[in-house]
């Protein structure tokens, strides 16, 4: 009798203990992460904010040509390497004779202009110290192989583990240079984790901190992986914060303006396993990233604009640098057959969306160019701060651990569809990551956005629960909340009580194939039938008093009769409703005749939230329709509670940012306008056309109207033209002359 109780207790608690891992309430596996909640930032040098004019440069003749142009940051791509000995422990050691020189003599020319200097650091190991220390070298196999073969080929470059004493040296020797050659500052290229280290040191710190052993292998569908991958990453993050705090004492506005590989580049968003955390961002003064708009970044998509926004969004929106990578079809590091006028348009795409653009001076007068544009800008680009109004979550954590080795499929879609509604549509957007998801960086917002933010913390939910309570808006998609931060799947959504519906499954039809036309199907091949999913027919009626608001728009009517059936393909949803919702629109899966809802809406709190089963945002990104912009704009105002006190009329080619900034001479809002047109309209072959742009057709009509604000005056920069403002009870209207590519509509403010 005792073994059969013990028996069913046994079964009771393995029947308990399984609930809660799905549910994501058993015990912290994490509890070595230093938490969002607590981590802490480094406040950029205060340099960092007011330099826009930034430029790299490869020798002395180019420094010379960078300070002709102004620039008050040269970054020096020579690049140091860490040496060994320490000159503190022997006086003679240091960097090579010819290196040392190049670097003094670019560190003289650009202080005597008054720029600052950041010197680019090799990631590489020096072989006298890998002879003396194979042990400190990464292993990403669990065997002394990688020491063997170093010690065989001690001039093949290799990387040592920040984990292991190298990680103490290397910050040491970075101090000591900077002390010596008086730079201002480090650009660390190849400063990253690497997927799996079975180095002595890991080794020992993992199990010590984590009590686990590392992972057999690299694999994200293994929790236990997913575990190490949050604790070495948060290594690599105290090494950063080391170095900073090293750096501040030999110079106390030293700054780190690295590399970042989490932070907007197309091909880092589909990296997976990551090589840095998101927030690691937070520890770079100025995180850089490399801009790449041609095949990899999607150049004809709204892509590279997000992308530029991004840089800035990981640091809490302070500073980000976007270097625009001068390629076309797939040639790196060259500018040929590049035209001269798509350089420049690049470049103001960058600065449109909050980017520092840095310029690479070795490419002679279209770089200039571009440099002499953004010169002609700087005392509007500097700390500006975006205008609060939607707030949309790019969540890393959702990449990385739902998304895994389909983020390009999953996840990204979804904020891509959101950001290319606010382009569309004007809508002042403020991108945030996973560690804004706090009281006080929300509290400014009118409406929150979480597009398919299927991971998200408990501390995140009670968050967006109490945003939402006092008053927010809310627009969630898909599997929102459905996850923790680890990928562990919860039995429904944690946001679910908001939403007012339950979680029952995925929906939508597994790929097959139809009837198509017998001339369509000679080109079709099985790519085309392996995407044939997620099909539904999407309806919706006249609107009752709730929806109407969403429902009701001259807009949406004129692209869809109400009560008419529309094609929807994007990803699908099943839910129940468990709360009284007013269900906006069905939805009705290829292949079933069962409705279910795709989009429902109601008040939580004194907040609004609107619930998208059907992932309108991915869809209108992957398979577009005009019907998902309107709705998905109509949601948002409809959740905001109030529209944006400055609007844009305009056409839908021309993209809007909205910043504000004060200084000892007022107020002011900013309000950045960039014409996306490309003439050749995407004539190129799909798969390989990127814009190359030659020529510009300028944008007439536009209109800016700023309501309840107190407007001084207007003009309109660079050039500095008065323009007229026209009142109309509390609003002020601004008509813009014809836009060519970029100009800042600068509305000054009456003083308090």
């Amino acid at each position: 009798m005792r073994l059969r109780t013990f028996g069913h207790i046994t079964l009771w608690l393995a029947l308990i203990l399984a609930l809660s891992a799905a549910s994501g309430i058993s015990e912290n596996l994490l509890s070595f992460h230093t938490a969002d909640k607590d981590f802490k930032p480094i406040e950029p040098a205060p340099w960092v904010y007011d330099c826009t004019l930034q430029g790299f440069i490869d020798d002395l003749k180019q420094t010379e040509a960078a300070c002709r142009l102004g620039v008050q940051v040269v970054q020096s791509s020579i690049g140091m390497a860490v040496y060994y000995p320490l000159r503190r422990d022997d006086p003679t050691s240091g960097l090579p004779a010819e290196r040392a020189k190049a670097l003094r003599d670019i560190v003289a020319l650009a202080k005597s202009h008054r720029a600052r200097i950041v010197a680019a650091i090799s990631p590489y190991a020096p072989a006298n110290l890998i002879k003396l220390h194979p042990d400190w070298l990464s292993r990403l196999e669990d065997n002394d192989g990688v020491e063997k073969d170093a010690l065989a080929n001690l001039s093949k470059p290799r990387i040592m583990c920040f984990n292991s004493p190298y990680g103490a040296l290397q910050v040491e020797a970075m101090a000591e240079v900077m002390k010596d050659y008086g730079v201002d500052g480090y650009s660390c290229d190849g400063g990253y984790h690497p997927a799996l280290c079975y180095c002595k040191s890991c080794k020992e710190l993992y199990k010590r901190e984590s009590g686990r052993d590392i992972p057999r292998k690299v694999d994200l569908q293994d929790l236990e992986y997913r575990i190490y991958l949050y604790w070495i990453g948060d290594k690599l993050e105290d090494w950063y914060r080391k170095l900073h705090a090293r750096l501040r004492e030999m110079n106390p506005e030293a700054a780190i303006s690295t590399w970042t590989v989490n932070a907007g580049r197309y091909g880092h968003y589909l990296t997976s396993p990551r090589n840095m955390s998101q927030r690691m961002n937070m520890l770079l003064d100025q995180p850089m990233q490399e801009w790449w708009l041609d095949e990899m970044n999607h150049g004809a998509t709204v892509i590279p604009a997000f992308g530029a926004a991004y840089v800035r969004a990981v640091t809490a929106n302070r500073t980000g640098a976007a270097q625009p990578y001068f390629m076309s079809h797939g040639n790196p590091y060259n500018d040929d057959g590049l035209p001269g006028h798509e350089i420049l348009v690049r470049s103001m795409m960058g600065l449109a969306n909050g980017a520092v653009i840095p310029q690479f001076v070795g490419y002679g007068p279209r770089a200039e160019a571009a440099l002499m544009a953004t010169r002609e800008r700087s005392k509007w680009l500097v700390r500006t701060q975006r205008i609060a109004w939607a707030a949309m979550l790019f969540s890393e954590q959702t990449r990385q651990f739902y998304g895994m080795d389909r983020v390009d499929e999953r996840y990204l879609p979804h904020p891509f569809g959101i950001f290319r509604v606010a382009w569309e549509e004007h809508l002042p957007l403020s991108l945030i990551t996973d560690w804004e998801v706090r009281p006080e960086k929300l509290a400014g917002h009118k409406v929150l956005i979480l597009p398919n933010a299927a991971c998200l913390t408990a501390y995140q939910i009670q968050v967006i629960r109490d945003y939402v309570s006092a008053g927010g808006g809310l627009v969630a998609s898909c599997d929102t909340s459905l996850f923790d931060e680890i990928g562990r799947q919860r039995l429904d959504f944690a946001l679910g009580d908001l939403f007012g519906v339950s979680f029952e499954g995925k929906a939508g039809t597994q790929a097959s194939k139809t009837e198509i036309d017998s001339q369509f199907a000679k080109v079709v091949t099985e790519e085309y039938w392996r995407k044939h999913i997620g099909i539904a027919q999407l309806n919706w009626g006249e609107g009752d008093d709730l929806s109407s608001a969403v429902l009701k728009d001259p807009s949406l009517n004129g692209l869809v009769r109400p009560g008419q059936n529309v094609t929807f393909k994007g990803t699908q949803t099943k839910v129940n409703l468990k709360d009284k919702v007013t269900i906006v629109a069905q939805m009705t899966p290829e292949g079933t005749d069962k409705m279910l809802p795709a989009i429902v809406m109601r008040h939580f709190g004194r907040g609004r939230v609107v619930y998208m089963a059907a992932g309108l945002d991915g869809a209108y990104f992957s398979y577009s329709y005009p019907y998902q912009r309107r709705l998905l704009a109509r949601a948002i105002d409809w959740a905001a509670g109030e529209q944006p006190v400055i609007q844009v009329k305009a056409p839908m080619c021309v993209q809007c940012n909205f910043f504000e900034q004060a200084d000892k001479e007022g107020k002011r809002i900013i309000v950045h306008l960039f014409n996306g047109i490309d003439t050749t309209s995407n004539h190129g072959r799909e798969d390989v056309a990127v814009p190359l742009r030659e020529e510009s057709v300028p944008v007439g009509g536009i209109k800016v109207v700023f309501k309840g604000l107190e407007i001084k005056s207007v003009h309109l920069e660079p050039g500095g033209k008065r323009l007229e403002a026209m009142h109309d009870g509390n609003s002020v209207i601004v008509e813009v002359p014809p836009l060519e590519i970029h100009a800042m509509l600068v509305a000054e403010l009456a003083s308090p």
